[in-house]
């Protein structure tokens, strides 16, 4: 287990966190600690993307034949 000291030194801070001019380095490098925000997908979206699998399309055809067969 890391001892305290050897965390600090691993990430580069100090015990009682960053200073002023690492924050803005990191601000500089990393930019704003935000997340982007994504557009939402509707319902019909949704539905579509689960009933593109190639997988699902493989089984509804195999749905199909058998009614078909039968």
């Amino acid at each position: 287990m890391l001892r305290q000291s050897e965390i600090t030194k691993l990430l580069n801070t100090t015990p009682s966190g960053l200073d002023e001019i690492m924050v803005s380095n990191h601000f500089y490098k990393h930019g704003e600690n935000q997340r982007e925000d994504t557009k939402k997908k509707t319902v019909l979206q949704m539905i579509f993307s689960q009933l593109s699998d190639f997988m699902l399309m493989i089984l509804i055809a195999a749905a199909i034949i058998s009614v078909i067969v039968m």
